[in-house]
């Protein structure tokens, strides 16, 4: 029996407006999240704030090698040494700015306040109000009874280095006497600082206290050495990605000049329109997609307020090594990411008889084309980002005044990199180079662009897409350089029809950026 035409349509109207409920609360959900993000990356997010230590670490790394090349260049002319100078106090105001600011977004943060006082020291500026400030967490933490942890040991030490009173100008040890700090106090602060210039800088100090002449001279020719080393992987890095950048253009031109111009025969369009009706997205709708982006952001929440519960109440993995921080970016990537596949699977492909592999595009085998092949327009895919992205970092800068990418698991893969875990550095290419394409071209590309692509243009289904990828990832500093990276995504499934290329391009985008982090930060 077929119920009244006003019954089905009210029934449908109700349908539809729950619906548009949804969306809006969706819009909602994204909207505060992102909200949310560009307030913690202003105010007090201590992973910020490391990382803001950790590019101000790099910034005398430089200053360093400045320094040296002035001391050192006999033949150099008065206004190149002029010009040397004038860099090297450019870069150590640069690095100031940035110490301060980390500061200022965590002023009660023990380790921050040391690396503050620990370049200030170096380049000569007041210390005593960082000193005074150490001095009152301290006396704040034995009230809390927190004398005995290794962070108040730590800034007890800090207090007594830097409280000697040792002109910070002096650059050889003074003549032996007694030690000052034990070996234990050496040992202690080895373990606790990560390997890098902060951890140089106060055992040069150390040193220079305890008259340790044979230890200071050889350290300080290790840092020597190091910042040279240093300046050649910056130089090494700086020709490389110049090199793919120009190789990233020309198959940029070659894809706009000859493969753009080249006609579109009707074989192609059958194969491709086949391929369509194969796995079709008509057969599901943009309430669909609503729901699978809905369940997707509300499992990122639930994960998210976990993960700060457990962390606020001691729980954090951070504690327990590299490794284990590792570990748990890993397990929460998947927690958060993985079940937007599910989700896929439930809400659109399996309703509709279709196989997850399929549904998504996932093919190893595309006409004649095999795995090999998908494999290298996934690797020109990542040679055409490269130039796309600087563009994009430049303008981000100069523009809006974005001083990079503000996602706090970048401090977390820099304090990997300089403790130097093996295993550590293993799980974190498996979770930036395989779980996070599979995740996240599987949504964007095998699911959302598919989608568009079938009812849109090739350009509005790419804009759209990668808007939404670039905004997702709560990363206010990267928005456009994320957009230019989802817009090539975008373009090599477009054109392969299987998200293979997109995963491989992704996959190395992230893997070769991790590289460079073990590069400048490893130890």
């Amino acid at each position: 029996m077929v119920p009244p035409s006003f019954l089905a349509n009210k029934k449908l109207a109700i349908k539809n407006a729950v619906l548009i409920l949804l969306l809006a609360f969706l819009a909602l959900i994204v909207l505060k999240a992102f909200y949310l993000s560009s307030q913690r990356a202003n105010s007090v997010s201590r992973s910020l704030a490391l990382v803001e230590c950790y590019r101000a670490e790099m910034l005398m790394r430089m200053a360093d090698a400045a320094g040296y090349l002035s001391q050192s260049s006999y033949g150099m002319q008065k206004k190149s040494q002029k010009n040397v100078l004038q860099t090297y106090d450019k870069v150590v105001c640069q690095a100031k700015d940035l110490l301060s600011d980390a500061s200022t977004k965590e002023p009660y943060d023990t380790e921050i306040l040391a690396k503050k006082m620990i370049l200030d020291e170096r380049v000569g500026q007041d210390i005593k109000p960082n000193l005074a400030r150490l001095s009152l967490i301290c006396a704040a933490e034995e009230k809390k009874d927190l004398s005995n942890s290794s962070t108040a040991k730590f800034a007890k030490l800090i207090l007594a280095i830097y409280g000697s009173g040792l002109p910070a100008s002096s650059s050889t040890p003074p003549q032996s006497n007694a030690a000052i700090f034990s070996t234990a106090d050496i040992h202690f602060l080895e373990g606790y600082l990560s390997d890098g210039w902060y951890k140089e800088q106060v055992l040069l100090r150390v040193y220079k206290l305890n008259h340790q002449d044979a230890s200071y001279q050889k350290l300080f020719s290790a840092i020597k050495n190091k910042t040279w080393l240093y300046v050649f992987k910056l130089v090494l890095i700086g020709f490389c990605g110049t090199i793919a950048a120009l190789v990233g253009v020309v198959v940029i031109i070659y894809q706009l000049v000859i493969v753009g111009n080249r006609p579109v025969t009707m074989d192609t369009e059958a194969k491709k329109m086949a391929v369509t009706l194969k796995t079709d997205p008509a057969k599901f709708g943009w309430q669909t997609v609503a729901c699978v982006f809905l369940a997707w952001f509300f499992t990122q929440i639930v994960i998210g307020y976990s993960a700060s519960l457990l962390k606020q109440k001691g729980l954090s993995f951070s504690f327990f090594g590299s490794f284990a921080s590792a570990i748990s970016i890993a397990l929460i990537y998947l927690l958060s990411n993985g079940p937007a596949l599910l989700y896929i699977y439930l809400f659109a492909l399996r309703p509709n008889g279709l196989k997850f592999a399929e549904g998504i595009n996932f093919r190893w085998q595309v006409d004649k084309h095999g795995a090999i092949a998908l494999i290298l327009v996934g690797i020109l895919g990542w040679f055409a980002a490269m130039p796309l992205v600087i563009a994009a970092y430049f303008i981000s800068a100069n523009l809006f005044g974005s001083s990079g990418s503000s996602n706090p698991v970048i401090a977390i893969v820099m304090e990997a990199a300089q403790q130097n875990n093996f295993w550590a550095i293993l799980l974190f290419y498996f979770t930036l180079g395989v779980l996070a394409p599979l995740c996240e071209e599987g949504l964007f590309r095998g699911f959302f662009y598919k989608y568009l692509r079938s009812r849109h243009s090739i350009l509005v289904a790419n804009v759209l897409s990668s808007g939404l990828f670039a905004i997702a990832h709560l990363d206010l500093g990267a928005v456009l350089p994320l957009f230019c990276l989802g817009s090539i995504f975008a373009y090599l499934y477009e054109t392969t029809d299987s998200i293979v290329p997109a995963m491989v391009a992704h996959g190395l985008w992230n893997s070769i950026t991790f590289t460079l982090v073990l590069m400048l930060f490893g130890s």
